[in-house]
């Protein structure tokens, strides 16, 4: 029984060490969103409420987080309004830091 438990160990640990060991490939952003990973966005552009990060949109590149699922179906009608408003609220939040 020993053994089992050893080697049931033994195999967990090479799991975890090989799972760290895969090569991690880069992505290229857009400046803006350099940006947007640097600071991150707190209000939903749609409603003005705090983000939750479950809610979001992928559009060009970038992730948009919104505070309910509604905000995502408004966002989805006209984006580029909205990530105006994404990109308003980190550059302001950029010239605090």
């Amino acid at each position: 029984m020993k053994v089992i438990a050893y080697v049931t160990c033994v195999l967990l640990v090479i799991g975890l060490v090989a799972a760290g060991c895969g090569k991690k490939e880069e992505t290229k952003k857009s400046p803006a969103a350099a940006v947007q990973a640097m600071v991150e966005q707190q209000t939903c552009p749609v409603m003005g409420g705090a983000v939750d990060k479950q809610y979001y949109a992928d559009y060009n590149g970038r992730r948009i987080y919104f505070c309910c699922p509604m905000c995502k179906g408004e966002f989805e009608k006209d984006p580029a309004k909205y990530v105006a408003k994404v990109d308003e609220e980190l550059k302001k939040l950029k010239g605090t830091q």
